[in-house]
């Protein structure tokens, strides 16, 4: 039994207990607003949430920033420093922080020691926006998906080859000259090919582009 803060009065809330339906979503712990998630620093806010009967209704924690260090406590290294730089400068070339705060948030970058000093510097930024905009970023994403229709199609080439070679095997000694290879050669090419075609007509950010029309 519980006090239902729903219908003002005292009847069962069920198994759910607090994140029943009679409890505000606040009165969770780690909720959005609830007295946890405020307590905790951005770092943890990222932590998966606990499976409770209501999760999917408090929807995202809002996203962190972090550098890549699970822990804030752990002492950084240059290539977290780097990586942080790397966002601040993102950050000034696209009007989020003007040349003084990119100064002095950089000169701190180099000093911070620790995971939470660096998320402090990066707190108000939009991480995930910046980092997606970042050409680097984007040139790594273009060659991998290049990479991997490369290996598709060189997939599809040897599995052909293999089919024809079987069918010839089979053919000579047997006069069995009916052509099969062609069906499957042609049905794992057209993805083969779409996807080739796909890759090359890819936007900066790995996306579809629409097609021109003429």
């Amino acid at each position: 039994m519980g006090s239902c803060r729903t219908h003002r009065g005292s009847h069962d809330v069920g198994q759910g207990g607090r994140s029943g339906p009679g409890w505000p979503l606040a009165a969770l712990p780690w909720a959005p607003g609830g007295p946890g998630w405020r307590a905790a620093p951005p770092w943890q806010r990222t932590a998966p949430r606990p499976s409770y009967d209501t999760a999917d209704t408090l929807g995202p924690p809002p996203v962190g920033v972090g550098i890549g260090v699970a822990d804030p406590s752990v002492r950084i290294g240059d290539r977290e420093r780097q990586a942080a730089h790397a966002v601040l400068g993102r950050a000034l070339a696209e009007g989020y922080l003007s040349v003084a705060e990119f100064d002095d948030r950089s000169a701190r970058t180099w000093t911070a020691t620790t995971g939470a000093e660096v998320d402090r510097l990066l707190d108000d930024l939009p991480v995930a926006e910046l980092r997606r905009s970042d050409p680097s970023a984007r040139a790594a994403a273009r060659a991998a998906a290049r990479r991997e229709s490369r290996r598709h199609l060189w997939s599809w080439l040897a599995l052909s080859a293999l089919m024809v070679l079987i069918w010839l095997v089979i053919a000579i000694p047997t006069g069995a000259w009916y052509p099969w290879p062609v069906w499957p050669v042609l049905g794992t090419g057209i993805g083969a090919v779409a996807h080739t075609v796909q890759d090359r007509r890819a936007g900066p950010n790995g996306e579809a582009l629409p097609a021109v029309r003429r």
